[in-house]
């Protein structure tokens, strides 16, 4: 604090002119220093009221982490059923086609051998015509 007031004063008699970066940086090292200052005062009183407002934190942060991962513990879950619904749906699929495609197989089949039978039937009424 004292290094900010005595370059203040100093800027004030036009002694010395600080740069925006300066006057910044100046600024939060003061506060800083009196951050450190309370700090050092609380741990050397032995102060048991930080450590009660660290763990309150500490749980709270804590329980809501907890939160967060059992609701993504649970849209994982719902994720992994819907996955394996499809993959059966997909598997349906894949058998309906394949049994779709061997039934036109033996459709195409079946119509070569009639159309084959058919065209030996006019070959035969041809020839005795």
């Amino acid at each position: 604090m004292e290094t900010r007031r005595s370059s203040v004063n100093n800027s004030r008699n036009g002694k010395e002119k600080q740069s925006p970066k300066e006057s910044i940086y100046l600024d939060v090292k003061a506060q800083l220093d009196e951050m450190n200052k309370k700090l050092e005062s609380v741990m050397k009183n032995n102060n048991t009221q930080l450590k009660e407002m660290i763990e309150r934190v500490v749980g709270k942060m804590k329980d809501r982490l907890v939160n967060r991962i059992e609701l993504l513990e649970g849209k994982l879950f719902e994720k992994e059923r819907e996955n394996n619904e499809l993959k059966t749906q997909i598997t349906s699929l894949k058998e309906n086609l394949q049994k779709q495609k061997d039934d036109n197989e033996a459709l195409q089949i079946e119509n070569k051998r009639i159309h084959k039978h058919h065209d030996m039937r006019i070959n035969d009424s041809e020839q005795y015509n």
